[in-house]
């Protein structure tokens, strides 16, 4: 491993152009100097708030970071690493319970975040806060720390990334300075980043990405460019970095109190990215959001299609991969840790004036597949290199894109790495190729190692060694490679499926889809997850018509084995991504059990049959619901007698009235058709099958409840007893019942994680 620490390769620039721009985020531009004296006075505020607390934790000990204020999280990570410590990066988003258990995996010894935040990331352990409101918020003075207080060794950890979770829990993999240092001058090797180059990333601070990004852009001199993506904010008025200096307070002031529009919200929809207005403008926010243009949406885009050409016209889809991904969003590249370099399908968020608003002068962008289509067709005139990862790159569309760049000898790079070797895995380029490609947009290549490292195949798996030597890391991703070729993508290892009792390779048919005419992305897996009797394609169309399962075997038909023809075809609007904007297989609308589940494209239609069981429930509620109303007075005579009630109370009443038979009428609907759709879910069957009934209970009880109380003397304290306790206790312990299934994870959804 290379020696000395990663932030000293930073310092290093600040010492050569103190002057130069450092960081553009919006309407905050820091230079280098303003970046580092940012940095150096936090820490100097950390080093004093935690001898405070009763002393300093032990050199590289993890602190936690906890914001998404973009340029206030970069400060923060400097500072952590000028005092000698290591940072992780939580997002303000994440569910109280995972911020508990990542700050106890780490073991922080403090944490950084906003005022705003408090509440939500104190996991009752008193660990010390420091916050990034503004020197003056915490009692803690300002002091002087110079350079970095503590220059962290080679073997000492930088920072603790956790991986992506697509298949499973998250977990926190760490990274040394040496690791880090290699790493840069693996990328160095590769990209030749100067001072002139503007690097754009629209990764989010929690991500492997966003460490990757700025190590290669601060480390190289250049400027690093901050797209506001789904879940992430510009920076604050009051934040940390508007403390970098006078000329950079007063461009920060210039938006802070800027009045919040609709038209700078985004929207992170299906992307999974976090909160739907996180990316939005608003008081004190500096230019977080696309202030003056159009609307960002998380939704489907075929990346080959007029879709991502309309980006440029004010609206950004950057939800659900489209036609320019093998496998339609396959996870695999970079599926541990959000993957080598870009922001992955949700790193389009806020887009200013269309992209001439973000991209203006940048001349390195780091995307995923999507946002690389949205760069080229909004027409990035400036971009001489375009790094493309989170998902695999189809080599047609790589080819496409490439052909589009205006400037002589641009490229776009296919790049791959896991958390564990900081995302600096292999990178491709079609000149690595030894010959032609029969099907270019069937294949997906991740090329050769970076300089240092090593990229092999061992049983079918991919294993990656980091730049300056290390560990070897198994990947999970399947992959392979021709004599004298580069390495080829195929698949990831935990999405293959056992269908009847045998294997099949998901991947191969997921690619070979992407060729259908009226396919924009496909998933395949099994009905029940990853095992079933039928195998299941969930397709994004590329237009308004559903592929039938005939013209998906016609398409197939040669391409894979007939046993790997998928039996159903389902229609998605878009796939489903969780906050790294990978696809999530787990959160798939699995079908009914073989015999009850919709015939889509039967007949060569494309048509849906409704299920029987639905049929006989809706029949069943509606019968059910009359009853309510022929049967009340039967059973309760003068129960819902309204004699004496004044007039828009007695109206109110009878509104009640209504709704207690409808009710009954669902519950009974649902009794016979819900549990079908609640076992798809999946869970253990015995709470299934009690959280069918407690459903059930809570939708028919209120109907004969309400008419036995509306009979029954105030004072009649034994009857009042007997309906507390058969109506109102069992009604709490039913929803009881129905809570703790909804959090019980389906086993479908857990697999084993890189």
């Amino acid at each position: 491993m290379v020696g000395g620490s990663i932030h000293q390769l930073f310092e290093d620039q600040v010492r050569r152009a103190p002057g130069h721009t450092a960081v553009i985020a919006g309407p905050v531009r820091l230079t280098y100097a303003e970046l580092d004296s940012a940095a150096a006075r936090l820490a100097a505020r950390l080093a004093a708030r935690l001898a405070a607390a009763g002393g300093l934790p032990p050199p590289g000990a993890t602190l936690a970071v906890i914001t998404d204020r973009l340029p206030d999280a970069l400060v923060a990570m400097l500072a952590v690493l000028k005092a000698g410590y290591a940072y992780t990066v939580i997002a303000p988003g994440t569910p109280r319970r995972e911020i508990a258990r990542r700050l106890g995996v780490v073991r922080a010894g403090a944490v950084l975040t906003h005022r705003e935040l408090l509440a939500a990331t104190d996991d009752g352990e008193g660990r010390p806060t420091v916050l990034l409101d503004g020197e003056e918020n915490d009692g803690v003075g300002a002091g002087s720390v110079g350079g970095g207080a503590v220059a962290g060794g080679a073997g000492d950890a930088a920072t603790v990334l956790f991986t992506a979770g697509t298949t499973g829990e998250a977990k926190a993999v760490t990274c040394g300075h040496g690791l880090l240092r290699a790493a840069q001058g693996a990328w160095a090797g590769v990209y030749g980043l100067t001072r002139e180059d503007r690097l754009l990333t629209f990764a989010r601070p929690e991500t492997t990405e966003f460490t990757g990004a700025w190590i290669r852009a601060l480390c190289s001199g250049a400027a690093l460019v901050l797209g506001v993506g789904a879940g992430a904010r510009a920076g604050s008025g009051a934040g940390v970095a508007a403390g970098a200096g006078a000329e950079a307070a007063a461009r920060a002031g210039e938006v802070a109190g800027a009045e919040r529009a609709d038209g700078g919200r985004a929207s992170a929809g299906s992307a999974g990215a976090g909160q739907a207005d996180a990316g939005r403008v608003g008081a004190g926010s500096a230019g977080g959001g696309a202030v003056g243009g159009g609307r960002a949406s998380a939704g489907s885009a075929d990346a080959g299609s007029a879709d991502a050409g309309r980006v440029g016209a004010g609206s950004a889809s950057a939800g659900a991969v489209g036609g320019g991904s093998v496998g339609g969003g396959s996870v695999g590249a970079g599926s541990a840790g959000g993957g080598a370099v870009g922001g992955g399908a949700a790193g389009v968020g806020a887009v200013g004036g269309g992209v001439a608003g973000v991209v203006e002068g940048v001349s390195v962008a780091e995307v995923g597949p999507v946002g690389a289509a949205w760069l080229v067709a909004g027409g990035a005139r400036s971009l001489r290199l375009v790094l493309v990862g989170g998902e695999p790159l189809p080599l047609g569309e790589q080819l496409r894109l490439q052909g589009l760049l205006p400037v002589p000898g641009a490229r776009v790079l296919a790049v791959y790495g896991t958390a564990e070797v900081a995302g600096c895995g292999t990178w491709f380029e079609p000149a690595q190729l030894t010959g032609p490609v029969a099907d270019p947009e069937r294949v997906a290549y991740l090329g050769v190692p970076y300089p240092g490292g090593t990229a092999e195949v061992r049983k079918g798996e991919i294993v990656l060694t980091p730049p300056g030597g290390g560990d070897a890391v198994a990947t999970g991703d399947a992959g392979r490679r021709e004599a004298g070729g580069p390495l080829e993508f195929r698949g990831r290892l935990a999405d293959r499926v056992t269908i009847a009792g045998r294997t099949v390779d998901t991947y191969r048919v997921e690619a070979a889809l992407t060729g259908h005419p009226e396919v924009a992305a496909a998933v395949v897996t099994g009905e029940r997850g990853r095992t079933g009797q039928r195998l299941v394609a969930f397709v994004v169309p590329a237009g308004d018509t559903t592929p039938t399962v005939a013209s998906v075997k016609a398409r197939l038909s040669g391409l894979v084995p007939a046993g790997d023809v998928p039996d159903l075809v389902v229609r998605l609007r878009t796939l489903p991504r969780n906050a790294a904007g990978k696809v999530d297989r787990g959160a798939l609308p699995l079908p009914l059990p073989a015999g009850a589940s919709r015939a889509v494209g039967k007949g060569g239609d494309g048509g849906e049959r409704v299920p029987g069981h639905l049929v006989a429930g809706g029949v069943v509620g509606v019968v059910a619901c009359f009853l309510t109303f022929a049967l009340t007075d039967v059973f309760w005579p003068g129960a819902t007698d309204r004699t004496g009630i004044p007039g828009p109370w007695s109206g109110l009443f009878g509104l009640l009235y209504v709704i207690e038979g409808v009710a009954f009428g669902v519950g009974a609907g649902f009794l016979v058709a819900g549990r079908r759709g609640m076992v798809r879910r999946g869970g253990p069957g015995a709470l299934t099958t009690w959280a069918h009934l407690a459903v059930v209970w809570l939708l028919v009880a209120w109907w004969p409840q309400d008419n036995f109380y509306r009979l029954a003397a105030k004072r009649d304290w034994e009857r009042q007893a007997a309906l507390v306790y058969a109506f109102n206790v069992p009604l709490m312990l039913a929803a009881a019942l129905v809570a703790l299934w909804a959090v019980r994870r389906a086993p479908g959804a857990r697999a084993m994680e890189k």
